[in-house]
C-alpha cells in the first residue's frame, strides 16, 4: 500500500516540490513530521505515506486535490493513485477494527475511574454502583472476595459488553451511578468525563 504511494509520489514529483506543496497547504503541522530538507525524494515521500495513513479523510483529501493543483496535467494519475490508496487505507482500518477487541473506553482510562472509585471508598457500596442494571447480568459477578478485585473485574467485563437484551449499556449506568454516589467532589468528574468519552451510542 504505501509502497504504490511512495513510487508514485517520486515519479509525479521532486522532493523539493512535495515540500513546497506541504509547506503551502500543511505547515509545520507536517513538515514537522517529515525528514530533513536534505532528505532525498523517496524519503520525503515515505514520511508523507506515514503522515497520511494516521491522519482523518478530510486530510487524504485536502492533500491530493493539493497534489493535483500542483500538477494539473497529470489529475488522471493522481485520481488514481488517491482511490488506490483509499481503498487500501480503508481495508487496513476494516482489518484492524475486526482484530481489535471492542471496549467502550480505553484502558487508561478504565485504570483511572477504577482508582478513582476506590479512592472514593465505592468498593464497599457495590449494590448502590448497579442500580438500574439487570440484576440477572449482576448476578453472574462473584459475590466473594476482596471489594476491590471485585470492582475491577465488574468494570473490565462492563467495557466490554455493548448492551443487555433490556437495551441498557451497563458501563454507562454504572458511571452514572458512580457520580451521583460522588456528587460534590473532584471524583464525579472523573465519572463524567469517562461516561462522556463512551460517545452518543451509549445513550
Amino acid at each position: 500500500m504505501k509502497q504504490d504511494l511512495v513510487n508514485s509520489l517520486i515519479e509525479m514529483f521532486s522532493a523539493e516540490s512535495l515540500r513546497l506543496i506541504i509547506q503551502s497547504n500543511f505547515g509545520v503541522d507536517v513538515s514537522a513530521h517529515l525528514p530533513a530538507d536534505i532528505a532525498s525524494a523517496i524519503q520525503l515521500a515515505t514520511g508523507l505515506a506515514n503522515v497520511l495513513e494516521s491522519r482523518d479523510d478530510s486530510f487524504q483529501r485536502t492533500f491530493f486535490n493539493a497534489l493535483r493543483e500542483a500538477r494539473p496535467r497529470l489529475h488522471g494519475e493522481i485520481d488514481a493513485l488517491e482511490a488506490r490508496w483509499l481503498a487500501a487505507l480503508s481495508a487496513q482500518r476494516a482489518k484492524m477494527h475486526r482484530a481489535s477487541p471492542f471496549g467502550w473506553l480505553p484502558e487508561e482510562t478504565l485504570r483511572q475511574v477504577y482508582r478513582t472509585a476506590i479512592a472514593a471508598g465505592l468498593a464497599q457500596s457495590p449494590e448502590a454502583l448497579t442500580v438500574g442494571i439487570d440484576p440477572a447480568y449482576i448476578a453472574s459477578f462473584a459475590t466473594s472476595g476482596p471489594a476491590n478485585a471485585r470492582m475491577h473485574t465488574m468494570l473490565q467485563r462492563m467495557n466490554t459488553v455493548r448492551r443487555l437484551v433490556d437495551g441498557t449499556v451497563p458501563l454507562a449506568k454504572w458511571l452514572d451511578n458512580a457520580e451521583m454516589l460522588t456528587l460534590g467532589q473532584e471524583a464525579a468528574d472523573v465519572f463524567v468525563t469517562a461516561r462522556k468519552q463512551m460517545g452518543d451510542d451509549a445513550v
